[in-house]
């Protein structure tokens, strides 16, 4: 009697995990996304991707006058001012006026946002940023952002100006490059500069073969007037 109650109540607990198994594999199929359900997601995480357009962009923008210097030519570890002007208002004329280094001056009309950022780059310069990159822009004035150049390679270099918009999206700032410009300055080396260069790149042959035969020269030669007198 004993025993097969136990096969009786051994066989119910069977029964019973096996039909909470199929229970709880039938509740997972539910919840996940059928054929139909997959491809709606699929559309809208690329929809969502796809969201920012040109015009949602440019929406934000307005147009803007930036004028900036170039200098033609440096000399090696010359320093120069580059200085950069933003407006909204203001014409190129007038802003050419405002600019205060030397070289000669480009102008550009490009997108503005209330918030921009400048950035000038060139691997034969070294340069320092005077003013701060990002900038709020003054929509009844002038933006200004200024940077010190000191060349410190010969030959043909180029310096980039990049330009960088800010525009929101869903509560995020995100940067979109507006302009880029590539602008060549000649570095000049001076004799001065050629002769110190030399020297110190060839000291040690000029010692051996120049200046340690003309010292003793000088001194042969103040000898042999001593024994004369």
């Amino acid at each position: 009697m004993k025993k097969g109650f136990y096969i009786y109540l051994t066989g119910l607990i069977i029964g019973l995990s096996f039909m909470l198994v199929v229970q709880c594999a039938q509740k997972e199929r539910a919840e996940e996304p059928g054929p139909e359900e997959f491809k709606k997601s699929k559309k809208v995480d690329a929809a969502s991707k796809e969201a920012v357009s040109d015009e949602d962009i440019f929406d934000q923008f307005k147009p803007g006058k930036v004028v900036f210097n170039v200098p033609q030519t440096m000399e090696l570890n010359e320093k120069q001012g580059i200085q950069l002007l933003l407006s909204l208002k203001e014409t190129f004329p007038e802003l050419k006026k405002k600019i205060e280094e030397e070289g000669e001056i480009r102008q550009q009309q490009i997108r503005v946002s209330q918030i921009m950022t400048a950035s000038l780059k060139g691997s034969g310069f070294k340069i320092e940023a005077i003013s701060p990159a990002l900038q709020l822009i003054n929509l009844d004035g002038t933006t200004e952002w200024r940077w010190e150049i000191t060349a410190t390679t010969p030959g043909i270099q180029k310096l980039y100006l990049s330009m960088d918009a800010i525009f929101t999206l869903d509560g995020k700032d995100l940067p979109y490059t507006v302009q880029t410009l590539s602008e060549e300055i000649k570095i000049v080396v001076t004799w001065q500069q050629q002769v110190t260069a030399f020297v110190a790149e060839n000291w040690k042959w000029l010692w051996t073969t120049i200046l340690v035969p003309f010292l003793g020269w000088l001194w042969e030669r103040r000898k042999n007037k001593g024994d004369k007198k």
